[in-house]
Parts: C-alpha cells; structure tokens; sequence
C-alpha cells in the first residue's frame, strides 16, 4: 500500500487515518483539514508495506476506513497496538464479495474479469452518485492508470478466500462474547470498529447489506452516496477538540452561573446510583449504607466548574479523587486529590488495569470522539465491582434549534446507547429525561447558547440569514424554552 500526508501541522499530537477505497488516489482527498490532527491517506492496497513510522508518535489516532479500505483497514491493524479512539468505517463492510453483507458476487466478479474504461467509467458515475454528481466534482476521480487499478483489484480479490474464516469467526455458544475477549481471543470482526456511517444513496455497497454486516455496532445513516463529501463527513464524525477546550474555557465564568441544567444532572446522576437503594438513602446513617458509599479511589472526568466534584465530595467516601479535565482546572483541591490537564479519551488508555474504583463524568462524554471505545476502556480500568456513573445527552437536545436547520452536536438516541453497553456490564440504571430551560425570546436563547459554549461543532458563526430565520420562527412563550434530553448510566463491572 501506499500513503501519504496530505494535512500536517507542528505540534500536532492527534492523527486522522484514512484508508481510502480500491482505485483510489491522494488528490481526492487534498485540501482536508481538521484543526488539532494531521491527516494520512493510505491507498492502492496492491502490495503490503507497513504504515509510516511517524504514527507510532501519535497520542490520538482515529481511523476513518472507505469503502474496500475497510476490509483493508481491518485486516493490516487489527493486531496493531495504535491509541486509537475511534475507528470508523464508511460505506464498506469486511465482506467486498458477499451477496448479503457487501457487493453481490456477480457484480463484483464482473467488474473483475472486464474491467476497461467504458465500466470504470460506469462505476465511477455510481461511486458519486450519478452523472451529474461526476460531473460536479471531477477532482474526486483518482488519477490511476487503469491497469494499475486493475492490478490492485486482484490483489484484492486474490486475498479475500484468505480472510473468509478469520472475518466469520463465531464464538462457541456456552461463551458470552465479553469472556471470550477477556480469554484473550480475537474481538469478532464487528466489534473491532466503533462507528459504521451508511450512505443512503450508495449505490456499490447496497445499503441493506452495510446494515445486516454492522448490526452489532452503532450505525449512522446519512443521505449520502457512495463517496462522501470528505470535509462534511470528517466535521460530523471528528470532535474539534481544540474549539471545544477553546469555548469552554472562555465561558468557564458564565458557565457556572447559567448552567443550571448541568447542575441538576450532576446532581440527579448521584441520586440514580443511589435510587436502588431507597429515597432517604443519602440522608442516610445506616452503617451498611455508609460502607457502601466507599470508594478508595474516584476518578472524575470533565470538571469543569465543579458541579459533580461537588456531589462527589459531599457524598461519596474515598481516600483519592483524579480530577480530570480538557481546561485547566480552576476550582480548588482538597486534601487527596489530584488534577490533570488533557484528553480523557487519550490519558485513560494510560490507566493500568483494574485500578479505579468508580469513574463518574457528567455531561462530558458527547464531546468523545467514540463512546463505545471509551467504554470499553472503562471497564479496563475499573477493578471487579467498580462503578461506572455518566451522563450524556440525547438527540432531542436543542431540538428547537435543531428544528430550524442550525449545526449542532449529533447526540446517540437511548437505544444506541444501549447498543454500545456490552454484556460484560451490569446496568444499574439507564434512562432518559427531559428537562427546559425557559427563555422570554428567542434572541435570549441565541445569547444563553453562546454564553454558555455549547455549539461546539464548527468555528463558523451563524450567518444573518440563519439568525433572522431564529429570531422569526422560534418557539413564541410559552413554548420558547431550550429542550434537553439527559441520558443517566450506571454501570457495574461485575467481581466475577
């Protein structure tokens, strides 16, 4: 294979790897950016050679596989010790010639065995989503001799009988799939990747087929064809980490005071670990009870200004609390607690195994590149009986703005959260709510939403248009409020 820098910038510690489809070139994807990674493309998969060496320098990786690349992606690193955050694959299954789980046979061995400009040509048009979609965007036509793409094609072809097994592998059935990892089997094909992103209007991998071969990872359906527009695609599925740091940080004053919603969740994730218990349970002397609000040792996840530390010390005993967080933290330390500045998603992958008591984080993980992959560092980390406490939000978050077109955080709904929870945990509480924020008017939200920093999804502001189309339509009282949707988990790794 070969590769090819096409974004890079001094300093950066994060790398976005995208393993292009069969036929593919670097000129498709030039002009990429993304503000805090490099970029590397990897094409042409005619002949094996390994990655260059600069990715081992990388704190962040995350994988954005095309197409055949993510056959590809799966088969050359699934063995590859990279800190990967997320890996996520983009129209493409493992399974290229399949009749239900990727290209139907006859197609693909017809594009083999009369490969020839006119049928490039054809599948060109298909790959963009028609003739004129080609038309549109010539540049995104990969600059190959046809013999070279040939070439690469039944080197592709010729390696598929040989991972037939490997991608099929089926655990016994008297083995629940979280033990078989924890024997230190293989992870099934699908549970290698974190994301499948599915075009609607794919036309080369049938759209059906991409959902039967990802049912068992969190799936995104976007009405796209089969390639993508790169920069629209790499915006939606890659957290600008730097804008959210930035945002934050800048209304860490304003924060505190206006999120009262953030409040209340903090709060309310305390009582939902505790509601197994009883309603008086945190008022409670009862010396069982007491012992059970013991965890040696906590670590907090997106501090912020405070809100969960808050609970956490008033609530729960311990004899060490991590603070952790993407701005410095501001609030001050109590005896036995530390803080740390940086990414979670990258320092917990430096955690030893069963170290941590609990793990608790409040309206932070919407900000991770991947939740599932997090998760399963979680229960890396957490030592038997360890306790899991999140919250997150859902999609009907915003949902008025949401409803006039504005760009906001794409949150997964309760049943892919669901989806993302392995059997290997135990589900001590999971739901959803609702709670609103009233407003006098709709020019008091767009004030409220930029105070508090929580559009972090772009660096572009919203245009005029945009803001009269707000001013105009938005909820008139008494229905001009900001909707959240709360998600509350918490989760057990079991002592056995």
């Amino acid at each position: 294979m070969k590769h090819e820098f096409i974004s890079t910038k001094p300093g950066n510690q994060r790398l976005i790897l995208i393993f292009s489809g069969w036929g593919s070139h670097p000129t498709m994807f030039q002009g990429l950016s993304k503000p805090g990674y490099d970029i590397l493309v990897v094409w042409d998969y005619t002949e094996e050679t390994p990655l260059p060496s600069q990715v081992n320098t990388y704190s962040e990786i995350v994988l954005i596989a095309w197409s055949m690349g993510v056959y590809e992606s799966q088969r050359l690193l699934a063995d590859a010790k990279l800190p990967f955050t997320a890996k996520i694959a983009v129209n493409g299954t493992l399974w290229p010639r399949h009749n239900t789980l990727g290209i139907s046979e006859a197609v693909f061995d017809a594009t083999l065995e009369r490969l020839d400009a006119r049928t490039l040509l054809k599948f060109y048009m298909r790959m963009c989503g028609g003739t004129r979609a080609m038309s549109a965007n010539p540049s995104y036509l990969p600059a190959r001799d046809l013999d070279d793409q040939l070439a690469e094609l039944q080197a592709i072809a010729k390696r598929l009988p040989e991972d037939a097994d490997r991608w099929n592998e089926k655990i016994p059935d008297d083995i629940p799939p979280w033990l078989w990892r924890q024997m230190n089997h293989p992870p099934l094909a699908q549970q290698w990747w974190s994301q499948a992103v599915i075009g609607t209007r794919d036309l080369i991998f049938p759209v059906d087929n991409q959902r039967a071969a990802w049912k068992k990872v969190p799936q995104l359906e976007l009405e796209i064809p089969h390639l993508p527009d790169w920069q629209s695609l790499i915006d939606r599925v890659v957290v600008d980490k730097l804008l959210v740091a930035e945002r934050f940080d800048a209304a860490r004053e304003d924060y505190a005071k206006l999120a009262e919603v953030q409040e209340r969740v903090a709060k309310r994730l305390v009582w939902a670990w505790a509601q197994n218990w009883h309603e008086d349970y945190i008022e409670s002397a009862d010396e069982e009870k007491q012992a059970a609000r013991y965890f040696p040792h906590i670590l907090e996840i997106g501090t912020g200004t405070g809100f969960l530390t808050r609970e956490i010390r008033s609530f729960f005993r311990h004899d060490a609390l991590e603070l952790w967080d993407l701005c410095p933290i501001s609030i001050p330390l109590e005896e036995n607690e530390t803080a740390r500045v940086g990414d979670a998603e990258v320092m917990i992958k430096g955690l030893p195994d069963n170290s941590i008591d609990m793990i608790a984080s409040a309206s932070t993980v919407q900000w991770f590149n991947s939740l599932p992959t997090f998760l399963e560092e979680c229960w890396r980390v957490l030592k038997p009986g360890g306790y899991l406490l999140l919250s997150t939000f859902g999609p009907r978050t915003f949902e008025e703005l949401r409803n006039l077109g504005v760009d906001l955080p794409q949150y997964p709904d309760y049943k892919d959260i669901c989806d993302m929870i392995g059997p290997e945990w135990m589900i001590d509480y999971l739901e959803p709510k609702i709670m609103r924020v009233e407003k006098r008017n709709a020019q008091e939200v767009l004030d409220y939403m930029r105070r508090l920093g929580v559009n972090c999804v772009n660096r572009k502001p919203l245009d005029v248009a945009q803001m009269r189309k707000i001013i105009e339509e938005y909820p008139q009282p008494p229905f001009c409020h900001i909707t959240y949707q709360p998600i509350y988990i918490s989760l057990i790794k079991p002592k056995q």
